[in-house]
């Protein structure tokens, strides 16, 4: 719809996202993103908010597997290379608590810290590190190219439920699922592939003193409106929510009805 082009062309200027701790550590890492040439139509898209976060994640992912990776040397180290039975489960137990605040996505009850690597290769990584210090998992420091998975077509939209964004879902329906982003003032509604069906901006450039107050309450009924597939209805929710100003809802029941003459 021509409705999100022209909210997002009109979007009160904001600088929120771009000095977050999220475009901090895109800009920190992103240069990990030239090993793993599959994703690089994520770096080829045009680079605005969502595509960071997408990025963000392949990058989050990369960290966390370098982590465990270096835990599993050190600890391996601490064992002389050659831990009994006992010490390997407090190795791995070890392991487990220096990942326990990194984020992941569960898949049934494993945690998937690496979203890139299927899950069998995950459950390696995480229950038995020591197999990463044989062939042909000793290969996946460095060559892992061969592995990889797009996540976001294995986990659609849950992907972004997670601690990899700071996204808040909002609720879910016909194939999708609505989020809320704070820095970004945005609704995202994301589709079961973990693509972008569509953005919603809040808050025009008419609007002097936006409300922030209760976002989550007031963003329900305007999303409920979104998936009603009701212009009207959606239009009329935005205004009555103070997420588009007086200018702007006549603007677009204008443009409406110089379009329908």
């Amino acid at each position: 719809m021509k409705i999100f082009k022209l909210l997002d062309r009109y979007k009160k200027r904001r600088k929120g996202f771009y000095k977050s701790d999220e475009f901090t550590f895109y800009l920190l890492n992103r240069s990990a993103l030239d090993k793993m040439p599959k994703f690089n139509y994520l770096s080829k898209e045009k680079t605005n908010e969502f595509s960071i976060m997408r990025m963000n994640i392949i990058l989050q992912g990369y960290l966390n597997k370098t982590q465990i990776e270096e835990e599993t040397v050190s600890l391996m180290n601490y064992f002389n290379g050659n831990p009994n039975k006992a010490q390997y489960e407090q190795l791995v137990l070890a392991l487990k608590e220096k990942m326990i605040d990194e984020p992941y996505i569960r898949d049934n009850k494993a945690k998937i810290y690496i979203p890139f690597f299927s899950k069998a290769i995950n459950l390696i990584y995480l229950n038995d590190p020591i197999q990463l210090t044989k062939h042909p998992y000793d290969n996946f420091k460095d060559d892992f190219n061969d592995i990889l998975i797009d996540p976001f077509d294995e986990y659609g939209y849950e992907l972004y439920n997670t601690n990899f964004t700071r996204l808040i879902k909002v609720c879910e329906q016909d194939r999708s699922a609505a989020f809320f982003h704070y820095d970004t003032n945005t609704i995202y509604i994301i589709n079961e592939q973990g693509r972008l069906d569509c953005k919603i901006t809040l808050f025009d450039r008419f609007i002097r003193k936006p409300n922030y107050n209760h976002m989550l309450e007031r963003i329900r009924p305007v999303v409920d409106a979104y998936y009603s597939y009701d212009k009207k209805l959606f239009l009329d929710e935005m205004k009555k929510q103070e997420f588009i100003s007086p200018h702007i809802y006549y603007l677009i029941k204008i443009l409406d009805w110089r379009r329908k003459k």
